[in-house]
């Protein structure tokens, strides 16, 4: 009898000695995708056609062992970009609205003191709203919220950042006009 359970205790062992040994990789192998498939998925996301953008760059990585792809593309100005494992789950996607023209005296717009100023400016809460809007939530749906007010490219803007469920959204939101500039899930 014991020399049955040694038996045992011993295959069990030489089965987990020999299937730890196989790259992690290896075991999902049916559900890999290629790189043509992580960009179709991230075209898929963002509504968008192959025919009608430039794609920048699509190659695969190894990120701590794990192979994922990295696609970045074009549609117009607006600049997408996109980390996919090889589930073919979206690890992290970026859209960024680039300006052809920045304003010559941004500053001004922002300048709350300046009775001369015809321009509504949109506020905090503006911002919040315009950022939760555009991710298909409420208020009532947020674990986490913060906004501040900051500068790119010389243009007032509110960084909008929230978190609902396990994803987190930062937004780029312009001040004069209420404008997404840049968006980030991951």
């Amino acid at each position: 009898m014991k020399k049955r359970i040694s038996a045992a205790a011993l295959s069990l062992i030489l089965f987990l000695a020999i299937f730890s040994f196989i790259p992690f990789n290896t075991v999902y192998a049916a559900s890999k995708i290629t790189l043509a498939d992580a960009r179709e998925i991230a075209l898929k996301d963002a509504g968008l056609e192959e025919n009608d953008v430039t794609i920048a760059k699509a190659k695969s990585e190894y990120v701590l062992g794990v192979k994922q792809y990295e696609i970045v593309f074009f549609y117009g100005t607006t600049e997408y970009s996109y980390e996919i494992d090889v589930t073919g789950d979206i690890i992290s996607s970026e859209v960024e609205l680039e300006s052809i023209h920045a304003e010559e005296n941004p500053r001004e717009s922002l300048d709350d003191t300046n009775p001369s100023s015809s321009v509504e400016n949109i506020t905090e809460d503006d911002a919040l709203e315009i950022a939760l809007a555009d991710a298909s939530y409420t208020k009532d749906d947020l674990r986490y919220s913060k906004v501040t007010k900051d500068y790119i490219d010389g243009r007032g803007i509110y960084e909008v950042l929230f978190i609902v469920g396990r994803y987190q959204y930062s937004y780029d939101i312009e001040i004069e006009t209420g404008n997404i500039i840049n968006y980030e899930v991951s």
